[in-house]
């Protein structure tokens, strides 16, 4: 891990190193756990590990260096991510999204930036889908809609969603001709929030539908969707491609791995075979678990050298090469297979315990099951992975 220079911010405050995150996470850890039912029944974060998990300093992490931020390296997030995830899958998870923040105030100008993170600890929820409608009213825009999976929006201070741009009633088209689409913030307290999130893992998220209606927003406090597609240079470099948005978030598979192959050791420290002897002194024991530890740490060896590369050219200010766009498709698809590979081994190993709902091999399960069916992680990255290999013509439909 990198080690990085604390600056002063523009909200007055120092930031933090990668460290002193981790470090302030680990101080959290035990907090995290203790809650982690509670924040189950509830669908989002207690008030106490709200604040706790605000004041790590993580929400900042994505903050240029050149407004004071920490701008912490894409690998360094993913370590971040990771250590969270390690204490609770569903804290781990909201966490990703909820520190975005700067990677998205990077496609304002700085002056608005200013406006809407005036803190730089504040976190950031939304989502792209479906597109809402931001109706033109002047320099204003008066935007209506309503989305799905809004991971975090219970308790980030700040909302976003996706709109198509209306005249009059009338779609706009870009220059390009493509459908005109922006992404616009807007305050916590206009949204209405929709009781969707039922589900079987990842249930502390918060990821329920939201809605806003004819809220009015400053069209500078939005920013041309495409624009984060071409890594163009007059971004911040962690901002400049839509990539380096997801790239931290195989964090949480590997946070929620790694709590079951040090669970597997645990259990494999006390458990005895049904003739009293050792379990852990079976070959095949031995042998599932090198290859759930392995599998683990192969998945994570290649996320955080794609990330820890990518990071490096961003920061040189070089464009990234096909080599690398085809890595940033196909690192999480293959950390996540692997990584489930790795917990059915642990949980093959525990059998039945692992099905009751009082011990935390279940939340284990429920949670990875629930992660890896992100759209981060289909196979579907690979097809665009393997036309970068190829060097094969990309289109990009941003109406999607």
């Amino acid at each position: 891990m990198t080690s990085q220079s604390t600056t002063t911010r523009w909200d007055g405050k120092t930031s933090l190193t990668a460290e002193q995150i981790l470090d302030n996470i680990r101080k959290i850890g035990p907090l995290i756990r203790e809650r982690a039912d509670e924040m189950e029944g509830r669908q989002h974060f207690t008030e106490d590990v709200k604040k706790a998990v605000a004041e790590t300093g993580v929400y900042s992490m994505g903050f240029p260096k050149v407004w004071g931020g920490p701008e912490i390296r894409i690998d360094d997030q993913i370590r971040i991510l990771e250590l969270l995830s390690y204490y609770d899958g569903s804290v781990g998870f909201a966490v990703n999204i909820m520190a975005d923040s700067g990677l998205y105030a990077g496609q304002l100008d700085p002056e608005v930036a200013k406006l809407v993170y005036p803190d730089l600890d504040m976190s950031t929820a939304g989502s792209f889908n479906p597109p809402g409608v931001a109706e033109i009213d002047g320099e204003n825009f008066k935007l209506s809609g309503r989305w799905r999976f809004g991971t975090g929006n219970r308790d980030a201070d700040v909302i976003l969603g996706r709109f198509r741009v209306h005249k009059d009633g009338v779609q706009q088209n870009d220059e390009n001709g493509e459908p005109d689409l922006r992404v616009a913030w807007f305050p916590n307290n206009n949204v209405t929030r929709h009781d969707t999130w039922h589900t079987t893992g990842l249930a502390a998220t918060g990821s329920c539908d939201y809605s806003i209606e004819n809220i009015v927003v400053p069209r500078s406090h939005s920013y041309k969707y495409a624009q984060q597609f071409y890594g163009s240079q007059e971004l911040p470099p962690l901002s400049r491609y839509y990539g380096t948005l997801t790239g931290n978030q195989v964090g949480v598979i590997l946070g929620i791995t790694w709590h079951a192959v040090e669970l597997l050791k645990e259990h494999l420290s006390k458990a005895k075979s049904k003739w009293g002897a050792s379990a852990a002194e079976s070959q095949f024991i031995q042998i599932q678990m090198a290859k759930a530890d392995s599998l683990y740490r192969a998945s994570r060896a290649y996320a955080l050298t794609t990330a820890s590369d990518i990071t490096d050219s961003l920061l040189a200010g070089e464009p990234l090469s096909s080599q690398q766009h085809a890595d940033l498709q196909s690192a999480p698809v293959i950390a996540a297979k692997l990584c489930l590979e790795a917990a059915n081994i642990a949980l093959d190993i525990v059998g039945a315990t692992s099905t009751l709902k009082s011990g935390a091999w279940d939340r284990i399960w429920r949670d990875l099951s629930s992660g890896i069916r992100h759209f981060y992680y289909r196979e579907i990255h690979l097809e665009l992975s393997g036309k970068h290999l190829l060097d094969l013509p990309i289109e990009m439909k941003l109406s999607d």
